[in-house]
């Protein structure tokens, strides 16, 4: 494959990893604003604390592609 196009195709899942942390970042804090409401039950506090881990996991396994790309992009710019 032509360098110039693995680097584009690498910018371009960059940016995918990017706008879907954006995402993720923005529901944990509407999750973690959730959690604040009083009147949850044992239940739905349990049930926002669970997506919460899971929503953190992703996050970690997005950071790692996000590095990866980095290493990448250095790798095909030499």
């Amino acid at each position: 494959m032509h360098p110039a196009s693995l680097l584009f195709l690498i910018m371009k899942n960059k940016d995918k990893i990017l706008s879907s942390l954006e995402d993720i970042e923005e529901r944990i804090f509407v999750l973690q604003e959730r959690s604040y409401n009083p009147e949850l039950t044992t239940s739905e506090i349990k049930e926002i604390t669970k997506r919460k881990k899971k929503l953190h996991r992703n996050k970690q396994k997005l950071l790692k592609k996000l590095e990866e790309c980095r290493t990448r992009t250095k790798k095909s710019e030499q």
